[in-house]
């Protein structure tokens, strides 16, 4: 459920590597008229409206055990603006797909995941700025590892025990930050309490820290909310908003909402969807626009 950075995560590193290095070096164009701003994100998937609650729901924690496995889609798009100068705007528009399958190999003394196999089967991004179109693949693609955390660090080897390059060092960063050695904060709140149909709950700066605490160093969310919007077929909908920070080559702040569909049986989540408006700075030009992502869950039979 610290998806909901990742998503945004996903964003900057596709602003950190779309070619703005060089924006300011290159000559301004004649002044012309400002091209138009972004369209705005694709609205979240309409949600049920909410209906009287017969009776509380209480989700279950689901804590990982050695074997566990998950796999998670991400599909994330932006249009963004950037502001080169001050009579010239680039547009950027970016996606990005992922496919990442983790497995639990050791657990810490506290319950933790303290060791992962890691497999990324797919890894794609494509940014296109006017004409030009430049494709990316991650280091990670196709490929197999073992993770670790010690003393707080990550610490990582190919699935043969051969070194890993400090490229693919960075991604698994991006990819394992929220699951090695830290809880299942959102999980935990979720399965904290008993939820009525539509009601809103407020992350308290307790449950921020903590969730800050999960979720690596590049991220930080100011504000989340869930409300319960229906429970049906095995499957709970919740409205989710979220607002959070990113920091690194891109500064950027995103203002989210969206919803995540969680398995009543298991405490699983099993789809989310985030849409929202961006603004900030990647490498110290100012950056407008919108993003807007999926992830889908998936739990093979061990």
């Amino acid at each position: 459920m610290t998806r909901v950075a990742a998503l945004t995560l996903a964003l900057a590193s596709t602003l950190g590597s779309c070619g703005t290095k060089d924006a300011g070096s290159r000559p301004p164009g004649p002044t012309a008229a400002a091209p138009a701003l972004p369209a705005p994100a694709p609205p979240a998937p309409a949600l049920p409206a909410p209906v009287v609650a017969t009776r509380a729901l209480e989700l279950p924690m689901a804590p990982r055990a050695v074997g566990t496995r998950w796999v998670t889609t991400d599909d994330v798009q932006s249009t963004l603006l950037i502001h080169v100068a001050a009579d010239e705007l680039r547009t950027i528009d970016s996606t990005q797909h992922k496919v990442d399958d983790l497995e639990v190999v050791e657990l810490d003394a506290a319950g933790l995941v303290a060791k992962v196999r890691a497999h990324y089967p797919e890894r794609t991004a494509t940014d296109r700025q006017g004409t030009e179109t430049q494709a990316r693949v991650s280091p990670l693609a196709g490929k197999t590892y073992l993770a670790w955390s010690k003393g707080g660090a990550l610490e990582a080897t190919h699935a043969d025990g051969s070194a890993v390059t400090a490229d693919e060092l960075e991604d698994l960063h991006e990819s394992l930050d929220d699951d090695l050695g830290k809880p299942q904060v959102v999980h935990q709140t979720l399965a904290s309490r008993a939820w009525t149909i539509g009601e809103t709950y407020a992350f308290t700066a307790d449950d921020l820290a903590r969730l800050a605490a999960a979720s690596g160093k590049r991220s930080k969310a100011a504000a989340m909310t869930l409300t319960l919007h229906d429970v049906t077929g095995g499957a709970a909908t919740f409205g989710i908003t979220s607002s959070v920070a990113i920091a690194g080559k891109a500064e950027l702040t995103a203002e989210l909402s969206g919803s995540v569909t969680i398995d009543v049986a298991t405490g699983r989540p099993v789809a989310l969807s985030l849409a929202g408006p961006v603004k900030g700075t990647v490498l110290g030009k100012a950056v407008t626009g919108t993003m807007s992502g999926t992830t889908s869950y998936a739990y093979p039979a061990r």
